[in-house]
């Protein structure tokens, strides 16, 4: 058994190596300008792992839970409890991504709004499962697959075509996030995550440093292929917050947003040009090139605490009396607030 895992977790190494080399291979010929910056990094992937860097370029909601999975790194029993929240996390930020995405097609948005009534008692909405977020994600990323390989019709007027729809939709044009957003294969790992946390997760009895070693070699391969899936996606697309400057020059608006990217806070700022102005307080995906954001719907939101000035992102939970219930998978001093519906 120790050479099995042994052997695992050098694979595991491996494959993390192969993505690394191969994103910096991709953007080695995309971004010639940052060729001295790359070649630092192709120095650095030869003498150690680049974990911290990946973490940089994920979403905040992402991040911080796999900062907590990285600063446990001695204590196993920490690792494998926040690799199994960061795996339900992410299967609810891809959700909610998905879902966002649905909401600015009026078409496919009734389609997913009568997939909800039809299953309402399966789905739970009022109170949300991982395996809910994992249905929800292989419903709507089904959707956008066949709209994204529907044929073109002849004569079909511009921008009515499943791919402009598509586009438009998750707003960006990227093929790697496309891609990575609609793709079977993150579907698939959230399920695969989701069996594992009800076979170990809640039904394991008291999990031992030993056996939890023994299963953290487990959810470290499924994360070495979430990796791979996320490629280079989220460098150019990126979850943003709206600060309260924006300027109107006659033709665009001039936005100074927040990057609400990779574990460190405060995030840095960026001006952005755009279409419309955006919400304050709001979260959105934004593609660097283009000038329109995808308003995130509130399933996932972050709140500051005055004291200390830290971030906490919160995941919708249930609706209950006194509200709707958000949980955080990384911030214990409040870990569970409740907001007016």
């Amino acid at each position: 058994l120790k050479d099995q895992i042994k052997t695992m977790e050098s694979d595991i190494r491996l494959r993390n190596l192969a993505t690394e080399i191969e994103n910096l291979k991709k953007q080695l010929w995309s971004r010639p300008g940052q060729v001295q910056k790359l070649a630092r990094a192709i120095d650095r992937v030869n003498r150690e792992e680049t974990f911290d860097d990946w973490l940089k370029t994920l979403p905040f909601p992402l991040a911080s839970i796999l900062w907590g999975y990285h600063t446990s790194a001695h204590d196993p029993k920490d690792q494998f409890d926040f690799l199994l929240k960061f795996f339900e996390g992410l299967a609810e930020f891809h959700a909610i991504i998905l879902l966002s995405a649905a909401k600015r097609d009026c078409q496919l948005w009734e389609e997913v709004r009568s997939h909800f009534r039809k299953h309402r008692s399966e789905l739970h909405l009022e109170s949300s499962s991982f395996g809910t977020w994992v249905e929800l994600t292989g419903f709507v990323g089904k959707r956008l697959r066949e709209l994204w390989n529907q044929p073109v019709k002849e004569g079909e007027p511009q921008g009515a075509s499943g791919r402009t729809r598509c586009e438009s939709a998750l707003g960006t044009v990227r093929l790697e996030v496309i891609e990575m957003l609609i793709s079977k294969k993150l579907t698939a790992l959230h399920s695969q995550a989701d069996r594992f946390r009800n076979d170990y997760g809640g039904h394991f009895g008291i999990l031992g440093d030993e056996v939890a070693r023994n299963l953290l070699v487990q959810l470290k391969s499924l994360l070495a292929d979430v990796r791979s899936c996320f490629g280079e996606a989220w460098t150019d697309y990126q979850l943003v917050s709206a600060t309260n400057r924006s300027e109107y020059t006659g033709q665009q608006y001039q936005v100074v947003v927040n990057l609400v990217q990779g574990p460190a806070i405060p995030f840095a700022k960026d001006t952005r040009s755009l279409a419309g102005p955006l919400k304050c307080s709001t979260l959105y995906l934004l593609d660097k090139e283009l000038g329109i954001g995808v308003e995130l719907l509130p399933l996932v939101i972050l709140d500051s605490s005055p004291k200390d000035g830290s971030n906490a992102c919160y995941f919708y939970n249930r609706k209950q009396e006194d509200g709707i219930r958000y949980v955080s998978y990384h911030f214990d001093k409040k870990p569970e607030p409740s907001l007016p519906q």
